[in-house]
């Protein structure tokens, strides 16, 4: 679906080690900063995804707000967290 342009916008998952897979192969796709995320076990996981090169950026931003998790490569960064999914996707706005 990503190699032909479509849009996706959600992806059942069944293991927060899912969203690694997927990220970079979202990453390949991408114009622009994605966020992926699924809850799973009242944690939210998530991967950052910056074809800018600013994911590790993010993450930085977000470990100052609370318990979060996570590290990667400049392009994409994979992590958890009990923050709202809100604060996540404010921090790549």
């Amino acid at each position: 679906m990503l190699a032909s342009g479509q849009q996706v916008n959600e992806v059942h998952i069944e293991s927060a080690g899912d969203i690694s897979v997927l990220a970079p192969l979202v990453l390949k796709g991408a114009g622009e900063e994605t966020l992926l995320w699924a809850k799973l076990n009242g944690r939210l996981y998530f991967a950052l995804i910056s074809p800018a090169g600013q994911a590790r950026t993010y993450l930085t931003k977000l470990q100052a707000l609370g318990e979060v998790q996570g590290g990667g490569s400049p392009k994409v960064v994979t992590g958890n967290t009990t923050l709202p999914l809100e604060r996540v996707a404010e921090t790549i706005n």
